[in-house]
């Protein structure tokens, strides 16, 4: 069962000795505080923007930002809100004699001479994409691109309606070495305040060396000419990393489990756990971690090899039960094998080296068996696939 509260925003995690109970939210109508107290666990899906403040607010996070903002410290995760990745993107136009996306809205969008096209309204803007370079994408857009616009439909010409510039659009993103970070406030209701370090040197070149592929691509299309303006690079508005996913502590903050590390009963799914950058939107690698999620979550229990105690089977861990003393256990093992191996006998060891020479020479038939119908297992697997 799911219930969906409207108006809500979680302010802190309620956190008792390392284990999140719970959430503390507030209601936006009417300005009144709740706590919704967990059974299993909680799980936050605010995204790279929101599930770091969700965590800072509660003390979960750099301790020196913590003290800062005078929040009690509770987990010090030095990442929290810091490793944001975000491609970079840059738009190349063209002016066309050919009808764009500007000229097909009907009015007011386009000049009062161009009617609707309703196969228009269906367009996805983005109509094709194709790699460019390791990292680096062009994406078609049959419309006008400013660079001084907001990413919003329809308002990317950068100009008031009636539309002016028939024009289209090769859209360049890339990946960075450059990273950013998020700031918080202890206030819930002061924003975040989001910043994207400049460009390295590297990701100038390999920027550069993706505008030329992308100018090759448009110039092969009908044009009449450039669009002339600055090239400059921004961030796409689709974030990655601020709660990173890895074993370290000291690097990430949730391990591969999706689970806080040093906070019992509380998962991150959402973005923020992605640990790398892609030039693409994030949203099927969020889809892929949804899915994983639900298997961690519904399916029986992980465990981490860090936390089973030395020499524990896993069968014991997975039904409760530790053996007593499991030292003493191995070194019974250990001297059983080695009464063991002073029972056996010559004859014995006769009758294991001719068993081990048959299973060599039955090995060198079928690996060579293998080896001739490797091209042809190679095609196998071609056509099945």
């Amino acid at each position: 069962r799911l219930t969906i509260l409207e108006n809500v925003r979680a302010d802190r995690l309620i956190i008792e000795g390392g284990i999140c109970r719970g959430v503390h939210v507030r209601d936006l109508a009417s300005g009144g505080h709740r706590s919704i107290m967990a059974k299993n666990e909680v799980i936050v899906s605010a995204g790279y923007l929101f599930t770091p403040r969700l965590l800072f607010l509660s003390g979960i996070g750099d301790a020196k930002d913590l003290a800062n903002a005078d929040i009690e410290v509770l987990q010090d995760l030095p990442l929290v809100g810091k490793n944001l990745t975000a491609p970079r993107f840059t738009p190349i136009s063209w002016h066309t004699k050919t009808p764009t996306l500007s000229q097909m809205m009907g009015s007011p969008i386009s000049k009062a001479q161009h009617p609707a096209v309703p196969e228009a309204f269906q367009s996805a803007v983005a109509e094709a994409t194709v790699p460019l370079r390791k990292g680096s994408i062009a994406q078609f857009m049959p419309l006008y691109y400013s660079p001084s616009s907001a990413p919003l439909q329809y308002s990317l010409q950068g100009e008031p309606w009636p539309l002016e510039t028939n024009a289209f659009t090769v859209l360049v993103t890339m990946t960075t070495e450059a990273k950013g970070e998020i700031k918080f406030d202890r206030d819930p209701d002061v924003s975040p305040t989001i910043t994207h370090a400049p460009l390295t040197a590297s990701d100038e070149q390999r920027g550069d060396e993706a505008i030329r592929a992308a100018e090759q691509l448009g110039s092969q299309l009908p044009s009449e000419g450039r669009v002339k303006h600055t090239q400059d690079w921004s961030a796409v508005y689709d974030g990655r990393g601020t709660c990173r996913m890895g074993s370290d502590p000291r690097t990430s903050v949730v391990d591969t489990m999706l689970r806080v590390h040093g906070v019992r009963n509380l998962r991150i799914v959402d973005g923020s756990v992605l640990p790398s950058d892609t030039p693409y939107l994030a949203m099927p690698e969020v889809l892929m971690l949804a899915e994983r999620a639900v298997d961690l979550i519904v399916d029986v229990a992980t465990y981490a090899v860090k936390d089973l105690p030395l020499a524990t089977p896993l069968l014991a861990a997975v039904s409760g039960e530790h053996e007593p003393f499991p030292n003493m256990a191995m070194a019974g093992k250990r001297e059983r094998s080695s009464n063991m191996a002073t029972a056996i006998s010559p004859w014995m060891v006769a009758v294991f080296a001719a068993t081990g020479i048959f299973f060599l020479l039955t090995g060198s038939f079928v690996a060579t068996f293998v080896n001739d119908r490797k091209t042809q297992a190679e095609a196998d697997v071609y056509v099945q696939a």
